[in-house]
């Protein structure tokens, strides 16, 4: 990718954030003239983007976009209360509903013919539905993806439709993707009690464990990490959200002032088992492969910011090479923008 389009990206993604931190900042303040007492719990609706062109590169996993909505606490359904494992009714209840594209190419994306040793052309289009419970302080998430890979998942058409608006090189190699398919995962995730916290008046530190486990056609892999928080009323949230595989939150946040902020710095491992962008499907061999890593890092660190019912994160991510013959980690950032209502 060209110096030019990381600048024009650059660009287009600070001007995103500052419109958006001035539209809530006068929210805010409506709220606070007016007088209106700010609800705990509404419903939270969270658009998140992530893109290699805030890393300055364009391969691998070059775009991931993700609308999610999670519900203001709600009593589960029987088959839910068995799944949550709940039968003393203390644990915060809500659930996930979300829509996401994760798009994967090779290095160069300016020729029809990609190399046999460099990332497979993969696009993978899903649905998520998700049971999300919180106990004091720890936070456990179930979920379901189900999803296509493969031209049905219209990764050629978005990422043609993308590179057109920004002036970038058409991708030429999507007819070497791979085949169609219908695919699901199973995922848990827990976010436990903060290992450490500290507090100065106004000002917070917390170190947060996660770790989780993903089975499935897409996916098969196990996971451990942590973030540390810096800023005020961290007890706000869970961390931003993002696409899995990563350290994420869980979409949902609270607010009983009109503002808060904090800066994060995370680590994630994973032992990864399959991954079908890379090793192709499951069940045919067919599709283009090449020789994932079993060891994949991610290193991240950001912000966030909530005015009113507005909460706006910028992540900043470097993830160590994912197959044997990657030359160099990734780089990439995401924005998430969550609103509730």
């Amino acid at each position: 990718m060209g110096d030019e389009h990381l600048g024009a990206a650059l660009r287009r993604g600070t001007r995103l954030i500052v419109c958006t931190l001035m539209a809530a900042f006068f929210g805010a303040l409506k709220v606070a003239a007016a007088g209106e007492p700010l609800p705990r719990d509404l419903g939270t609706w969270t658009h998140t983007v992530e893109n290699d062109w805030f890393g300055g590169q364009d391969r691998n996993y070059t775009n991931g976009t993700r609308y999610a909505y999670v519900t203001r606490a709600v009593e589960p359904m029987a088959w839910e209360q068995r799944l949550i494992r709940d039968p003393e009714r203390s644990k915060t209840f809500r659930r996930g509903f979300a829509f996401a594209q994760t798009l994967h190419t090779p290095d160069n994306i300016r020729t029809p013919t990609p190399a046999e040793d460099d990332h497979p052309y993969a696009g993978y289009m899903f649905i998520e539905y998700a049971l999300m419970t919180e106990d004091q302080g720890v936070v456990d998430i179930l979920t379901l993806e189900a999803g296509v890979v493969g031209p049905w998942a219209l990764g050629e058409e978005i990422q043609t439709w993308y590179h057109g608006v920004i002036a970038g090189d058409d991708p030429l190699g999507w007819d070497a993707q791979h085949p169609n398919e219908v695919v699901a995962n199973l995922s848990f995730d827990r976010k436990g009690r903060a290992l450490f916290t500290a507090k100065a008046g106004w000002l917070g530190l917390d170190l947060t464990p996660s770790y989780g486990v993903t089975l499935g056609t897409v996916n098969i892999n196990a996971r451990a990490g942590g973030m540390v928080r810096l800023g005020n009323r961290l007890g706000s949230d869970f961390g931003p959200a993002r696409i899995r595989p990563s350290l994420t939150g869980s979409g949902h946040f609270d607010y009983v002032q009109p503002a808060a902020w904090y800066v994060f710095f995370g680590a994630q491992a994973r032992a990864v088992a399959h991954d079908l962008t890379l090793n192709g499907s499951l069940f045919r061999d067919d599709g283009p492969s090449v020789e994932r890593n079993t060891w994949v890092g991610d290193l991240q660190y950001g912000y966030a910011v909530q005015l009113g019912r507005i909460q706006l994160a910028w992540t900043s991510v470097k993830r160590t090479e994912r197959f044997a013959t990657q030359d160099g980690p990734d780089r990439f950032g995401a924005i998430s923008l969550s609103v509730k209502f």
